[in-house]
């Protein structure tokens, strides 16, 4: 409506041109005074628009207690030219709990997509692959990030200013209407479209907490519920595209959106079981406190071993910018595109804004006639029948955790011995020697012995 207005306005001025011939001075002084009239009422109209949408979608969200309904997860990566899909359930209870479950989708082998490149309006290429699973989950005091697949949490404590009826303040706001004052302060927003029955706004971030997560976001409304339909992010680096699309929703369904299913399988959503994860690593990984550090700097968490997604977003919502590196071919193909090693290294102190560059596993070298050829997918060679070898990965110089998760998902099972005392207190629990050593050749399940430094006698 404001673009065809706008439009309307511009095409009159064009045919006064044509109509009157030259233009004298006086002429061309009053066209440019009233073409900055219709500048001027086209940004009032759409400033007008926008508050009275920012109402109304306050005034829906206000009424939510229960928020229930499916999703589905489209990432489109232009680093490495992949689009990665998952679908679930979210589930939202006043006034500040909420859980999202995604799942891998099945696509046909060898399917893919075109793209636009945001970087540079090129159409790309992407090859489309499942998501890893994710489990996101929020009890209003702390927020879990569940890796099933590593078997690994990232915990971010909630700010007690910001528990209660702040939740919109967290990862995901883009589900409830803020305040309009509130909205405008922290967004540069803008009215896109109000076709089709959906109203399309266009939010850029003001505030640094959200600049580091998404540089654009995109979210497309259903006027008659003012319930979101879309919502299209774009990150900081402008390399990931992330969208999320939600067929099905509710609103205050007290039987739930499937009647009699309980899609969750623990008793409590927002206490899920995490026997068996690895909740240390949950802890220490998002210091987004200063702990001890001059101001504007902070610890680096360890990402080594993670998949390249899930490392960036850890160290983006920790503040950091993110770069990669092409690394050592994978030793097995779980470990494709999983983090090699990182600089700074962990527990390193850097700045708010400091780069981290990630190496990364890239994908496996097959030898065929003596030369090596890159094939993603392919498997290790069989050592004897079909018993399934693997090159060791080299572990050594990292903190012990960090190699675990290597050698795990390489298939070998890691054992560690105490050895000699550090001479520093940074290479306290850091592998200085495994065996058998890295490059050999050996079974999945072999048992890879590392020694550890270990504290000096006080």
């Amino acid at each position: 409506m404001i673009r065809h207005f706008a439009e309307r306005c511009v095409a009159a001025c064009l045919l006064a041109l044509v109509v009157a011939g030259p233009v004298n001075p006086v002429f061309a002084q009053n066209a440019q005074q009233n073409n900055a009239q219709a500048d001027l009422a086209a940004q009032q109209q759409q400033a007008q628009l926008l508050d009275q949408v920012l109402t109304a979608w306050f005034n829906s969200s206000k009424d939510i207690q229960k928020l229930e309904g499916e999703h589905r997860r489209f990432v489109f990566d232009f680093v490495f030219n992949v689009e990665k899909q998952a679908a679930g359930r979210f589930y939202y209870e006043a006034p500040d709990k909420g859980r999202i479950d995604l799942a891998p989708v099945s696509v046909k082998n060898g399917q893919q997509n075109q793209k636009v490149n945001p970087a540079n309006g090129q159409k790309v290429v992407l090859k489309v692959q499942p998501d890893t699973a994710e489990r996101w989950v929020c009890d209003g005091q702390q927020i879990l990030v569940i890796d099933d697949v590593q078997k690994a949490v990232q915990q971010f404590n909630i700010p007690r200013e910001m528990q209660g009826g702040n939740i919109m303040d967290g990862p995901l706001p883009f589900l409830f209407g803020m305040p309009p004052e509130k909205a405008k302060a922290r967004y540069d927003m803008q009215i896109l479209s109000t076709e089709n029955g959906a109203i399309d706004i266009l939010a850029k971030p003001k505030q640094a907490q959200d600049a580091a997560n998404y540089k654009w976001a995109r979210i497309r409304i259903e006027q008659k519920t003012m319930l979101p339909m879309a919502v299209q992010m774009l990150d900081p680096a402008g390399t990931r595209e992330t969208v999320y699309t939600f067929p099905r929703i509710a609103k205050n369904h007290n039987a739930g959106l499937l009647k009699g299913l309980i899609w969750w399988k623990d008793k409590d959503p927002f206490k899920p079981d995490l026997k068996g994860y690895d909740i240390q690593a949950a802890i220490a990984a998002p210091l987004v406190q200063n702990d001890g550090q001059p101001d504007g700097e902070r610890t680096v968490p360890s990402v080594i071993g993670f998949e390249y997604q899930a490392a960036q977003k850890l160290l983006e919502r920790a503040g950091f910018t993110v770069k990669f590196r092409k690394g050592e071919p994978a030793v097995a193909k779980q470990l494709v595109h999983h983090v090699q090693s990182q600089l700074p290294q962990a527990k390193e102190p850097a700045t708010d804004d400091s780069t981290v560059w990630l190496t990364l596993y890239m994908p496996m070298v097959a030898q065929t006639g003596g030369q090596a050829d890159n094939q993603e997918n392919a498997p290790s060679t069989p050592a004897t029948g079909d018993v399934e070898s693997i090159r060791l990965p080299k572990v050594t110089g990292l903190f012990w955790k960090d190699a675990e998760k290597i050698l795990v998902n390489a298939g070998c099972t890691p054992e560690f011995v105490q050895g000699k005392a550090a001479g520093r207190t940074t290479d306290v629990f850091v592998a200085y020697e495994q065996t058998p050593a890295a490059g050999t050749v050996v079974t999945k399940g072999q048992k890879v012995t590392l020694k550890v430094f270990v504290k000096p006698q006080q």
